[in-house]
């Protein structure tokens, strides 16, 4: 994971999900979806998966075992995509969804993961948070989209990638990253 680099545009605009698969609904906190077909072989850190697993928390595991639950860092599950790793609840009526866009067949296609929630202070309300991980067929590229969002801010959520040798994590705000254990330095 230290090998990966981090690159920030504005270029980007969320996914339409329409069509996508809902793996998690409302009214969630500290859980996790089951094991799902990423829809193609996906090579991160070296190693091929085909499955996924997400959190109400923000974190997508990779592999046949569930992404653990968990809201505290560096007890993740290894590998992992971090889009947003924070104590979070998909309110009353968020969720969390996957959508494998096709449009430019085989050997091209993109995984979308959508998350709609808010911090665990906002789970009684309306999801305030809207976020994206894209994983890229053949590029194996990892890409991190976020809609606007509101509510409670964040000051202390990871982003990033975990891989066999810790953290590959960025502050959002400078866009510096670092490596070995999450730093909690993201805003929203």
């Amino acid at each position: 994971a230290s090998s990966y680099a981090f690159s920030k545009t504005t270029s980007f605009a969320l996914q339409d999900m329409t069509g996508a698969t809902q793996i998690m609904g409302s009214g969630q906190d500290v859980s996790s979806t089951s094991v799902t077909a990423i829809g193609f072989t996906f090579n991160f850190a070296g190693t091929d998966y085909t499955q996924f697993s997400a959190s109400s928390n923000g974190v997508m595991g990779l592999g046949a075992t569930a992404v653990t639950s968990a809201d505290g860092n560096n007890s993740t599950t290894v590998p992992s995509i971090v889009p947003l790793w924070d104590d979070m609840h998909t309110c009353t009526n968020g969720g969390i969804s996957y959508f494998l866009n096709t449009t430019n067949g085989v050997g091209n296609r993109v995984l979308v993961v959508e998350w709609r929630y808010g911090t665990f202070a906002e789970g009684s309300g309306a999801y305030t948070k809207t976020m994206q991980a894209w994983l890229y067929e053949n590029s194996n590229k990892v890409r991190f989209v976020y809609g606007t969002n509101t509510g409670t801010a964040l000051t202390s959520a990871t982003v990033g990638i975990v891989g066999t040798g810790g953290f590959n994590d960025v502050n959002t705000t400078n866009g510096v990253n670092s490596t070995g254990t999450a730093k909690d330095a993201s805003t929203v």
